[in-house]
């Protein structure tokens, strides 16, 4: 039985995406939207809810993250709803298998299509296989590393880079930044029609989870087509790093953006006087951890704003029990896990993350993603939040971030009617890019910085 999706409604809302981004949207038309009624806006989300890809809406946002790449040309729709069809609900070994045959039966097309010398063809589908891989592992985390884990991260980028060649649109130059006494993995990505002797640079970085291989593919092709150069990297903690390097996360990530920061502004391609950074998810409150230690940032987008990861975590989970009663509370999330994917999810992906071995452990390790001294922020900042937000809470999010900063500051709120609605503005690039990079544009244009968008 195929799993409660209206289809309809979900291409309608991409087509919306499309022709945001092909028309564009005035700054009237997303005041609009952001008008809707509070009726409407609960009859939107009640339709929405409704027609969920799985009972566990944050599989299915996950589902729908890799089917949002269709607008850049890394997944096919149908074909990720017939695998979604296949999962079985809540089990995480069914979704690693129907994925990860996915993912290898397009990477063997593309081997043939390749070979067969159909490179565009190819370039297109090795990207496709690069973002199947990058979902077969989502739920196949923990510490140490599953094997699954580790084959699918080496497999993921290795279809991302046999990808490059064949992608008429960029430029896209796999690098390694040094950092303390190892790199980071990254992509320097400028669009294949930018000449400028020096561009303006777009620094992406992931949160919680996320890949530098998909966060190249989105946002970064979208800010690359506007003329920006893009750094996609991978921090400690992120992506490929916690799995084969062993590098895990910390809170002080100005120590980790400044090194960064000192590789890019020694490309003569760079204009360092024009450097935004963009922190997505968890990375809403690292990239301003990072902005408020580092003034060479002229702007900042943090989609969605955290301004203590802490805070939220306490106020959703039984936090003084890790805290107090580590035994204890270990015994009451392993039962959970048993039953919630979610919540086997997040502690697994935790103890891979921060380098520990159990809930309570993780749990004392989000205790130092608290508030900072937001006050040294100085640049354009974007704060971002979603009508439809399930992950990152009211305590602690982007309202409490937005009212801390005295610098120059923008909140822009994603809605229902848009279709933008959910976290990061999963499987709506179009308009989501149409809003972020306009007011970036602008930012590095002069113009003043409204208070709402």
């Amino acid at each position: 039985m195929f799993k409660r999706l209206n289809l309809i409604v979900f291409v309608l809302i991409m087509v919306a995406s499309l022709a945001s981004y092909s028309f564009g949207e005035s700054k009237n038309d997303v005041k609009g939207d952001s008008q809707t009624t509070k009726s409407q806006t609960a009859e939107l989300q009640q339709k929405c809810d409704k027609r969920e890809l799985f009972k566990d809406s944050f599989a299915s946002e996950q589902a729908l993250r890799v089917m949002g790449l269709a607008y850049e040309r890394a997944a096919d729709i149908q074909v990720c709803l017939n695998v979604v069809n296949d999962i079985i609900e809540g089990d995480d070994k069914s979704w690693y298998q129907e994925w990860r045959k996915l993912a290898d039966r397009v990477y063997a097309r593309a081997v043939l299509e390749e070979k067969n010398g159909h490179t565009i063809s190819a370039g297109e589908s090795y990207l496709q296989a690069a973002n199947y891989y990058n979902m077969s592992s989502f739920y196949t985390r923990g510490n140490p590393p599953p094997a699954e884990t580790i084959e699918i991260i080496k497999k993921c980028r290795e279809s991302y880079l046999k990808a490059i060649p064949y992608l008429p649109n960029y430029k896209i130059e796999p690098v390694k930044i040094p950092y303390e006494n190892t790199t980071l993995p990254g992509y320097f990505i400028k669009s294949a029609h930018n000449n400028k002797n020096k561009s303006p640079l777009v620094i992406i970085h992931t949160g919680f989870d996320g890949t530098a291989e998909e966060y190249s593919i989105w946002p970064g092709f979208g800010a690359a087509d506007r003329g920006y150069a893009v750094l996609v990297f991978e921090g400690p903690g992120q992506g490929s790093t916690p799995i084969l390097q062993k590098l895990y996360f910390r809170p002080d990530w100005e120590r980790v953006v400044g090194p960064v920061i000192d590789f890019a502004v020694k490309r003569p391609d760079v204009d360092s006087t024009k450097i935004a950074l963009y922190g997505l998810s968890m990375g809403g409150y690292l990239a301003p951890r990072a902005a408020a230690g580092d003034n060479r940032i002229k702007a900042l987008i943090a989609n969605g704003g955290i301004l203590s990861f802490w805070k939220g975590v306490a106020a959703k989970l039984p936090a003084k029990m890790a805290l107090n009663e580590p035994e204890k509370f270990n015994a009451v999330m392993a039962k959970a896990s048993q039953t919630n994917q979610f919540v086997r999810w997040i502690y697994n992906n935790g103890q891979m993350t921060f380098g520990v071995n159990d809930p309570a452990s993780v749990i004392k390790k989000f205790k130092d993603y608290d508030r900072y001294d937001y006050n040294k922020i100085t640049c354009p900042t974007l704060i971002i939040t979603n009508e439809g937000e399930k992950i990152i809470e009211k305590a602690g999010g982007p309202d409490e971030l937005y009212d801390t900063l005295t610098c120059p500051k923008t909140m822009m709120v994603f809605t229902y009617a848009e279709g933008a609605q959910l976290h990061v503005e999963t499987a709506a690039h179009g308009v989501a890019n149409s809003r972020i990079f306009d007011w970036l544009d602008d930012v590095f244009a002069g113009k003043p910085v409204p208070a709402k968008l």
